[in-house]
């Protein structure tokens, strides 16, 4: 129940499951059945639920550590083989150690450690394919995972790729248009297209996402369809007051989630911006702008990344933002204005330079051509 209300972004209501649940387990101490596969099954339950709504709020060390804290619990399930006589399924444990890895891998990823966090997702979706095969609805879950993990890093076309396997294992195996699964996969093609400029496609994929979920209560259809990439494709396909309504709802879910001082939060407020600016709402826009860049320019520098490979994504939608305050800065005229430009095209630029050095001292320091390519 935790788990679906987080999704849903109430996280009021998912913090009082999750803490129901401890509560309970410090009752469980007591009782004479906590041991053995019962006491590690009902930890790492608890410890996946703390994961969640960590992953939630953004506070991605301590999702890390709760899910590390789940993975050790699960391994332990692992060496329990029957309990009360009852033969266990091996792969019910399995399957919930490779997905607390694969939460595990996100996070670390989400925290600026790619290479670490793309070795434990890879590592939990080759063991879906050795248990389940490829044609399997939880294998295609990972695969998504992995998805995940190529759009942070900008590789949009093996992103792409895999979305497609995706979708063709769903559809190979029957799964409604309609369902979550279905949906959720849509939604994250129309993402990478519109990641990758491809508007028409991407506000296709994104009508094809509204007509499957066309029947759902509200906020499950915005839990899933509602992102910073379809207010840009909305933008994008002269649909911009469309794209507004659609900011101005995703600003109030993200500060009342993730807090007006969060990342994510500035971005979508930036994204809002934007919306204001194509709508000819200069005063209004310039307000959000200055609100959105005054985090945006903190955080560039709290974000950055010792692996060589940055999070594109992340730096696109920061780029898009700060380019369209230039741009309404640039239509004021006043030397204050053009002072402000100069400073936040620094910050761009500044970025772009520290990538590509990063790049270039991991090529100078890889002993193999074919590597180093």
């Amino acid at each position: 129940i935790g788990q679906h209300y987080i999704a849903l972004g109430d996280l009021k209501q998912g913090e009082a499951y999750v803490g129901r649940n401890t509560v309970l387990l410090q009752e469980a101490k007591g009782w004479d059945t906590y041991e053995g596969y019962r006491r590690a099954s009902w930890n790492g339950d608890v410890e996946r639920g703390n994961g969640n709504l960590y992953d939630a709020r953004g506070q991605y060390r301590e999702a890390e550590a709760a899910y590390r804290r789940a993975e050790t619990w699960w391994l332990e399930r692992k060496g329990v083989t029957s309990l009360n006589g009852i033969a266990l399924p091996p792969d019910q444990t399995a399957h919930a150690t490779d997905l607390v890895v694969a939460l595990l891998g996100r996070t670390k990823a989400r925290q600026g450690r790619m290479a670490e966090g793309e070795s434990d997702v890879r590592r939990a979706l080759l063991s879906r394919l050795k248990v389940t095969g490829k044609y399997n609805l939880q294998t295609a879950k990972f695969i998504g995972y992995l998805a995940n993990l190529m759009v942070e890093q900008g590789r949009l076309a093996e992103a792409e790729k895999l979305t497609r396997t995706q979708i063709d294992i769903n559809q190979a195996l029957g799964v409604a248009i309609d369902a979550g699964p279905s949906a959720t996969v849509l939604s994250e093609l129309a993402s990478i297209l519109n990641l990758q400029g491809r508007w028409e496609e991407a506000g296709k994929a994104y009508a094809d996402l509204d007509r499957a979920t066309a029947d759902w209560p509200p906020a499950r259809k915005e839990g899933i369809g509602l992102n910073t990439n379809l207010i840009h494709t909305l933008y994008a396909t002269n649909n911009v007051k469309a794209g507004l309504a659609a900011a101005e709802r995703l600003l109030e879910r993200q500060k009342s989630s993730l807090g007006d001082r969060h990342l994510e939060t500035a971005l979508t407020r930036g994204v809002l911006a934007i919306g204001l600016a194509k709508s000819g709402r200069d005063p209004d826009a310039e307000r959000e702008f200055k609100l959105a860049v005054s985090v945006l320019a903190g955080a560039s520098r709290e974000t950055d990344m010792d692996d060589s490979v940055g999070n594109a994504a992340r730096d696109q939608r920061m780029a898009l933002v700060i380019e369209a305050y230039m741009d309404l800065l640039a239509r004021k005229g006043t030397p204050e204005a053009a002072s402000e430009s100069f400073r936040f095209a620094d910050l761009i630029r500044g970025r772009a330079v520290q990538s590509a050095l990063a790049a270039s001292s991991a090529r100078a320091v890889a002993r193999n051509p074919a590597l180093a390519e």
